[in-house]
């Protein structure tokens, strides 16, 4: 669960392993040590595709009082998609997308973010491409997501 003093880390935790349910292409072709969804950007080789999960630069979007020891904070973290060709970029967007719309309700369910603590889930922005050129190049899509958290005593 999402709690005042670790809230960044859990949350980051929380979307790997809610994205970390989406089907992996290659999961019977990937080598020892590389991951489907990791929680920053690749340093060394990867077997494509893959999702990463990192707070977005501008980490608090919004900031506002609840009371006298509490505050509601909105965090953003960015989902990118990064795939072999566009087609796999398409689909696992998809399923990312079909992830974190599905992975807020019903709150009596394990694994959802109204468990977490998070709520006021939205997805502020459409979805951007980022692909490198040529047809061997890497295609990837950005995904924005926001949570609230309230933190307090």
């Amino acid at each position: 669960m999402v709690t005042t003093n670790t809230f960044i880390s859990e949350t980051t935790l929380f979307l790997e392993t809610l994205l970390n349910t989406i089907t992996d292409p290659i999961s019977g072709k990937r080598s020892d040590g590389s991951k489907f969804v990791m929680t920053s950007y690749p340093q060394r080789k990867v077997m494509y595709p893959i999702i990463t999960v990192k707070l977005d630069d501008t980490f608090v979007v919004d900031s506002f009082a609840l009371g006298v020891s509490h505050q509601v904070t909105r965090m953003q973290y960015e989902i990118r998609v990064w795939a072999r060709n566009v087609i796999e970029k398409d689909a696992l967007t998809q399923s990312a997308l079909n992830k974190l719309v599905s992975g807020q309700y019903p709150h009596t369910t394990a694994g959802k973010s109204l468990n977490e603590n998070l709520f006021n889930a939205q997805i502020p922005t459409a979805t951007s491409d980022v692909d490198e050129l040529g047809s061997g190049g890497i295609k990837s899509r950005l995904i924005f997501v926001t949570y609230d958290f309230e933190i307090g005593e």
